[in-house]
């Protein structure tokens, strides 16, 4: 049977990458390349009776593999593990595609290890018509583990995640808006990222160690931070909050910000005290009845809560 194979220089410029993704060389191949949970590739399809996806099992050896979620036409999502067969059957007619980083390790060393998702090429059948999907609005989320969708269904790792299912997700899919995660696990203006990350500051602006990433200054910027700095004092973490803000303002200068009080309430005073006279969108999440995991991540009934409350708030003051 004949074939229509993407590259990964083929995959950037026929679909729509979301979030934060580059082409890098891993184990000698050029692939498709992102560290971030939540990282979308979204396209149009006709005319072929299957889809697969060739990764590199690229996470750390000794914990669960990543994992890859599969949309069709809005539906469900179907999941797959990196280290088995991504094949979708599907039939000729058009179809809405979306690919997304779904699942992986906090033991995985995505910063300076090259551990991200590698994709190393799609396929279809021979005679395949893709173009890029692009939804209306375009989010840029900003994050730790909450934001990047940890432990949603469960505490396992990579098989719990699940970026389309938390707060983001929830909101991005009622705005039908492109989401750009910038998260990490256990990170914060404090504290550094599990898998090398460093602080937020500087993961910001930054794929990995060695790979820059230019944030999108048109886009709605959401900011959810603080959860993992809640053992410093309150002065210690306005002082960063303002640096944070400052950095923010300096790379996204047209952007409209939104900054959400931690679930946990965590510097709830110190948010109001730096944003109460800023031009920007800040968020009381008290009575958002958000259910968690562990006493930390939202669980689904809690991720489904937030992301309804938060996708109404910018129905109503932003679009």
């Amino acid at each position: 049977m004949l074939e229509k194979i993407l590259l990964s220089a083929d995959i950037s410029t026929m679909t729509n990458l979301v979030g934060r993704w580059t082409v890098k060389r891993v184990h000698g191949i050029d692939t498709i390349y992102s560290t971030n949970l939540g990282s979308a590739i979204k396209f149009n399809l006709s005319h072929s009776e299957f889809f697969k996806i060739d990764c590199f099992n690229n996470g750390n050896y000794f914990s669960n593999p990543q994992e890859l979620a599969i949309r069709v036409d809005g539906q469900l999502w179907t999941r797959f593990r990196v280290n088995e067969l991504i094949y979708l059957p599907l039939n000729n007619q058009p179809h809405q595609i979306e690919v997304m980083f779904a699942g992986n390790s906090d033991f995985d060393e995505i910063w300076t290890g090259k551990q991200g998702l590698a994709i190393k090429q799609f396929v279809f059948s021979d005679n395949a018509q893709i173009s890029p999907l692009v939804a209306k609005h375009q989010i840029t989320f900003v994050g730790d583990s909450i934001t990047a969708g940890r432990w949603v269904t469960g505490k396992n790792a990579s098989m719990d995640d699940s970026p389309y299912q938390n707060f983001v997700g929830i909101c991005s899919d009622i705005l039908h808006a492109d989401a750009t995660y910038i998260a990490y696990s256990a990170a914060g203006l404090f504290r550094h990222g599990l898998g090398g990350v460093p602080t937020t500051d500087q993961y910001l602006t930054q794929l990995d160690s060695e790979t820059e990433f230019t944030l999108n200054a048109e886009n709605l910027v959401v900011i959810n931070i603080g959860t993992n700095d809640s053992i410093h004092t309150n002065q210690e973490f306005k002082d960063k909050l303002i640096n944070f803000y400052d950095l923010l303002q300096s790379n996204l200068s047209s952007a409209k910000l939104i900054f959400i009080i931690p679930f946990n309430q965590a510097f709830e005073s110190v948010f109001h005290e730096v944003f109460d006279d800023e031009p920007v969108i800040l968020v009381e999440t008290h009575e958002w009845d958000v259910s968690t995991t562990d006493q930390v991540h939202p669980n689904l009934r809690g991720s489904k809560n937030a992301g309804t409350h938060l996708a109404n708030l910018i129905q109503t003051t932003v679009f």
